[in-house]
Formats: structure tokens, C-alpha cells, sequence
């Protein structure tokens, strides 16, 4: 429960108001509420999240070289490829020899539990190309207090191997990260696997 209260909250449309420009807002999910939670001074670490885009601030996320930053749909973080998909990104990979770099960011905040009660967001993927054949996979993660972004940066994350097949395989490495599980960078790789979807059918993704 800890961790679906703490899901960003979301402005409400078409509510005029009559003091000015002050947004209104409600939670990402809707929850019943059985205690009386009511606070005049909303904590730090609540996000009324109004769209701010890492976009705005592409020099300044840390831990990125330089390159490309891409807008993609929530289905991006969200989807479900079906399991056992090809680990091949032939689009990703030609952008990434291209310019270097790629930021991969959907038009949200995600919260996973392990960052419950916390100002730190993931808001997609960042890739770098590390040698010609060997890609570090990220997650972009940003830091929301109140109502803005006010800091982005990548998380350590695996290394994969282009082989002459085009297939990439984890290639363990020194600067990998230190978490121990398998799970956030497989969903990395299941994310990408639908950016190299839209890549090669962008129409599908137009609405």
C-alpha cells in the first residue's frame, strides 16, 4: 500500500480556478482512504508531475556521454513482449553507431517499490556505445520534489555484447551494477525490445 501511495500524482483537466494559475491534482491510481490523511504542506517527496521532460536538461544528466534523446510511449516501460523475444536491436544499435548515445524517455514518472517513499523516479532507458560492439544499458532516473524535475541521471546498469549475429548477450563487466538481481535489467531488455518495435513500425505508435 506504501508503495501505490507513493505513485506520482497527476493534474486534473479542465478544472478552472478561480484564485489563478494553480493546477489540481488527484493520484495516479485511485485508493480508498480510511484514515484521514489530510496535510496542509504536501511532503518532498510527493510529485504532482505536470510533464517535465529530461529533454529540457539533456547536458546535465549525470552519467550520460552525449547523444540522442527520443520520446517514446508509456507502453515502452509497461509491455509485455512475449517471452523468450530476440535479444536483436538492429534500429537501436544503428542509432547508438549514429550518435554514440541514446536517451529513451516516456512521458511519466514510474515508481517500483524500491524507491517507495523516496524522490527518485525512473522515466526510461539510456544507452551508451562503450566500444563498437559493446552497449551499457541504464535506466534514466530522475529526482521529483513537489512539481518539477530537478535532476536526472543513469544508474549503473549491464553490458552487452553485439555478436556478428546481432544478437546481444550480458557481458559481465567491472562497472556493472552492484544490485544482485536480474529482474530490473531483463525488464530493461524487454523494454528495448519495444523501442526496436517502434524504431521499425513507428505508424503503429502515432496515436
Amino acid at each position: 500500500m506504501d508503495a501505490l501511495l507513493s505513485l506520482p500524482w497527476i493534474p486534473i483537466p479542465g478544472i478552472a480556478n478561480p484564485v489563478g494559475d494553480i493546477p489540481a491534482f488527484r493520484r495516479g491510481i485511485e485508493l480508498p482512504e480510511y484514515d484521514n490523511s489530510f496535510v496542509k504542506i504536501a511532503s518532498p517527496a510527493v510529485a504532482f508531475y505536470r510533464g517535465g521532460k529530461v529533454e529540457d536538461f539533456f547536458d546535465e544528466v549525470d552519467g550520460f556521454s552525449g547523444g540522442i534523446g527520443v520520446q517514446v510511449p508509456e507502453i515502452t516501460m509497461f509491455g509485455s513482449p512475449d517471452r523468450g523475444f530476440p535479444r536483436i536491436y538492429p534500429n537501436v544499435l544503428a542509432m547508438l553507431q549514429k550518435h554514440g548515445g541514446a536517451i529513451f524517455e516516456v512521458p511519466m514518472l514510474v515508481k517500483f517499490p524500491q524507491h517507495a517513499g523516496g524522490l527518485f523516479y525512473q522515466k526510461g532507458l539510456a544507452l551508451d556505445l562503450v566500444g563498437s560492439d559493446l552497449v551499457h544499458v541504464g535506466a534514466l532516473m530522475v529526482s521529483h520534489p513537489g512539481q518539477e524535475i530537478d535532476a536526472a541521471g543513469v544508474t549503473r546498469g549491464w553490458f552487452h555484447r553485439v555478436g556478428e549475429d546481432g544478437i546481444w548477450r550480458r557481458e559481465p563487466h567491472n562497472d556493472d551494477c552492484p544490485c544482485g538481481t536480474d529482474w530490473p535489467h531483463e525488464r530493461h531488455m524487454a523494454s528495448l525490445y519495444i523501442v526496436e518495435h517502434l524504431l521499425a513500425e513507428p505508424a503503429e505508435f502515432d496515436e
